[in-house]
């Protein structure tokens, strides 16, 4: 059964309803999931383009390393998921929106550079006065991929 090595969360704030991870080595820019065909993640080879069904400015994000591939995401709390391969060179992830920028170095995956990533996107309900709170969780689970 595979374990969890290394956990951490951050909240990032979310502009034009998109947010972008990224490997700090990676230049890479990608289309909005909606120009692609795909109703909320865009992925390149080295970062991924999430993109809000609503209007919200606050995310929060899980990020996870596995010695393998974790369980599957449940779908009654995570309602959009997905499986993708990421080419990271660096390992060390940051997070960006379009206009107002990002945190840098948020999350470390070490130098294996080929990796699985599950990742999952749920909106939460929300109240307007607590500003500091954020209206959408996302989850990215990251696993060497042996295959590659």
């Amino acid at each position: 059964m595979p374990k969890l090595l290394s956990e951490a969360e951050v909240d990032a704030f979310v502009d034009h309803r998109l947010i972008r991870l990224f490997d700090h080595e990676a230049q890479e820019n990608l289309l909005r999931p909606d120009e692609v065909g795909h109703t909320w993640l865009s992925a390149g080879s080295s970062s991924v383009l999430l993109q809000s069904p609503d209007d919200i400015y606050l995310a929060r994000f899980a990020f996870e390393f596995w010695d393998g591939p974790p369980a599957p995401l449940d779908v009654v709390d995570w309602p959009l998921s997905e499986v993708i391969p990421l080419f990271l060179p660096s390992g060390l992830l940051g997070v960006e929106a379009p206009t107002v920028g990002g945190q840098a170095e948020v999350f470390d995956v070490g130098e294996f550079q080929h990796y699985r990533v599950q990742a999952g996107w749920r909106a939460i309900p929300w109240d307007p006065n607590a500003v500091d709170e954020p209206q959408a969780y996302a989850v990215f689970q990251f696993w060497v991929d042996v295959a590659s």
